[in-house]
């Protein structure tokens, strides 16, 4: 459990974005370098750590057998539905921190799009 609330340690970093964000702070420089830190932070606090944590509960499988149906789920299924979550919220972080590293770039159209309509210059 207290591994698990190390993953917490983004959250004052993502409270202090929200916050620069309804302060309209986003061209501060304190919004740059709390978005690098989001990113590193998500990185080590709520990636890294969950491959060491599956480890150590593979390694102790074998006393599963006294652990009661409800406590198997918490221990196993539960973490499994925590990185899910992670990796789409890292996936919008890395998103914002491309956002942040080269602003001037616009995503191009998709091949796929719709041809917008010109207008015709024949009369009829």
């Amino acid at each position: 459990t207290i591994w698990m609330l190390f993953t917490e340690f983004t959250t004052p970093l993502i409270d202090l974005r929200w916050w620069l964000d309804k302060a309209d702070m986003k061209a501060s420089s304190l919004y740059f370098y709390n978005g690098m830190a989001i990113f590193l932070g998500w990185v080590f606090a709520r990636l890294c750590i969950f491959p060491p944590f599956f480890y150590t509960l593979w390694q102790h499988r074998a006393e599963f057998e006294i652990v009661t149906p409800v406590g198997k789920v918490l221990m196993c299924v539960i973490p499994v539905l925590l990185v899910t979550l992670n990796v789409i919220w890292f996936a919008k972080i890395v998103k914002g921190v491309l956002k942040l590293l080269f602003p001037g770039r616009s995503r191009s159209p998709s091949p796929r799009s719709p041809a917008k309509a010109q207008p015709s210059s024949k009369s009829e």
